[in-house]
């Protein structure tokens, strides 16, 4: 993996929650692969409480906690809500008490933020409890968490040759059914040895695959936080689907995906959502490295706050803008780079 050096201080996920007094604590153990020195990790309430200083009850998704991962064990604390307005008093945003702990990473050498599926071995995964321990991440995340062993499918990959890319530790290869995703499996040695994992059947409640479809294969490659769609050239081995059903797969010749070609110049690709209440995220491309800005200004012309403020390589990238304590309305977030300048109107409302 590669290491990408820098502060152990979060610039991506910045949760600006005032501390409440209520904590949980999410421990991400040493265990845990497929991420790199300077990455961060964001925790999340779906449902958490929004609305500060009032009564109001807003709910949605909400970043309540944070943290840099060093290679080594990462305490993350996150802050939980106050509602005090059975007696009178106000409240106070955070997470809510067994609401669900949801995680996404931000790779740090690629600005790329993507959702991950925690796999807890301490607790139960919801905000609340004493404290939860993080074991792993993993970004392939079937529908279905316990197959039913009498129709589920095994898989076992004998070999996997792949050509441009050099699988490692943490990374992943899924098994799909179409679009879905039936079945997982994160290299934790490398893709020497055989491997074996599950491929789940659909039932009228939970996706899976069907008997006698196909198979495809994707790859997840941690470094650099891409989602690869392979194309095989060569596939041996039963490669349709059947219940309670067994096949050994070898992957000859397996060609990545080429990444989109870099930006010819400095564009914005898409804004949304518009108008938004809780956050808004703008992809923009960037055709060679420049130091970049990006600012949030009001209406007037007053400038709000600093997004990102350093070096930032060519390629596709995101930012995101989650409010607080301010004003809906009409915003613009202003890029400037060495060689240009562009701003886009965004519309917040509470």
């Amino acid at each position: 993996m590669l290491n990408f050096p820098r502060s152990q201080e979060n610039i991506y996920f910045i949760p600006g929650l005032i501390n409440t007094g209520v904590n949980h604590l999410a421990v991400l153990a040493n265990s845990v692969t497929g991420i790199s020195l300077g990455d961060e990790i964001g925790i999340f309430d779906e449902n958490g409480l929004m609305n500060f200083n009032n009564c109001d009850n807003e709910f949605g998704m909400l970043l309540v906690g944070a943290g840099v991962y060093n290679g080594n064990q990462l305490a993350i604390t996150s802050v939980g809500s106050v509602d005090n307005c059975q007696l009178d008093g106000i409240q106070i945003p955070g997470y809510v008490d067994e609401n669900k702990i949801l995680a996404r990473i931000w790779n740090a050498f690629t600005n790329t933020e993507y959702p991950v599926h925690l796999l807890i071995g301490t607790g139960e995964g919801v905000f609340g409890e004493l404290f939860t321990v993080i074991e792993d991440i993993q970004y392939f995340t079937p529908p279905w968490s316990e197959y039913d062993s009498e129709t589920s499918m095994t898989i076992q990959v004998m070999s996997a040759e792949i050509q441009g890319f050099l699988p490692d530790v943490g990374d992943e290869i899924a098994v799909f059914d179409g679009d879905i995703c039936v079945g997982s499996l994160k290299y934790s040695l490398g893709w020497e040895s055989e491997l074996t994992f599950m491929a789940g059947q659909g039932t009228t409640d939970i996706d899976g695959f069907i008997a006698g479809h196909s198979m495809s294969f994707k790859i997840w490659d941690a470094t650099d936080a891409f989602e690869e769609n392979l194309f095989s050239l060569e596939l041996s081995g039963d490669q349709v689907f059947t219940a309670g059903g067994f096949t050994q797969i070898s992957i000859i010749g397996l060609s990545a995906e080429i990444h989109p070609v870099y930006p010819t110049e400095f564009s914005i690709l898409n804004t949304y959502p518009t108008p938004f209440n809780s956050r808004v995220k703008v992809e923009y491309g960037i055709s060679q490295i420049t130091n970049l800005k990006i600012q949030v200004y009001d209406i007037l012309g007053k400038k709000i706050l600093t997004l990102f403020d350093s070096v930032k390589p060519a390629g596709y990238h995101t930012v995101s803008w989650a409010p607080h304590q301010i004003s809906s309305g009409v915003y613009y977030i202003h890029f400037q780079t060495e060689f240009t300048t562009k701003s886009i109107p965004v519309v917040y409302l509470k």
